[in-house]
């Protein structure tokens, strides 16, 4: 179940918040979800940051970067 809040910028950009069972499932959304926005817009991939609490939630996010 995802939601959607906004910004206080003036283009009213909206925040997706992600509710996942489990740290893979969450990479696995996120990564898709990169993907198909650089496909969109035609972004590079260093135009985007994935920000974590502690470094052992990176693993799942750097397996699922490795194998799309």
């Amino acid at each position: 179940m995802s939601s959607y809040k906004k910004t206080e910028n003036p283009e009213n950009e909206k925040i997706k918040i992600l509710n996942c069972s489990n740290s893979y499932k969450e990479a696995e959304q996120i990564v898709s979800f990169i993907k198909a926005m650089q496909e969109k817009k035609q972004n590079n991939r260093s135009d985007y940051a994935i920000l974590y609490r502690k470094n052992a939630l990176s693993q799942p996010f750097e397996q699922c970067l490795l194998e799309k």
